[in-house]
């Protein structure tokens, strides 16, 4: 796995409509952390992620849905709690990054 690593992270389990526990934020804790944005795939349940856009406006975009708009010498964080699972990560080349996720 890229980036770092901790075991036995273990977060929020809710009970789903079916009766199985689904471990939206439990599992081994990864990231993966960049500068000059691309495409990122993250192999499992994204819990958070930091954009960071220097030298000029910058844009996210998750799965291919609307574009996030950054301004330039700003930051969002966006925490899905791991409801966003195996996303393609967009990201232009003012962006800086860092995603969280559990497997």
């Amino acid at each position: 796995m890229p980036g770092g690593s901790g075991t036995n992270i273990h977060k929020v389990t809710t009970l789903g409509t079916v009766g199985e526990i689904d471990a939206k934020e439990s599992g081994t804790w990864y990231y993966m952390a960049g500068t000059n944005g691309g495409i990122e795939s993250v192999p499992g349940r994204l819990v958070g992620s930091f954009f960071f856009a220097h030298d000029g406006d910058g844009t996210v975009q998750f799965n291919g849905g609307d574009i996030i708009t950054i301004r330039a010498g700003a930051g969002i964080t966006i925490n899905p709690k791991g409801n966003l699972r195996n996303p393609t990560v967009e990201m232009s080349p003012t962006i800086d990054y860092m995603l969280e996720y559990v497997v």
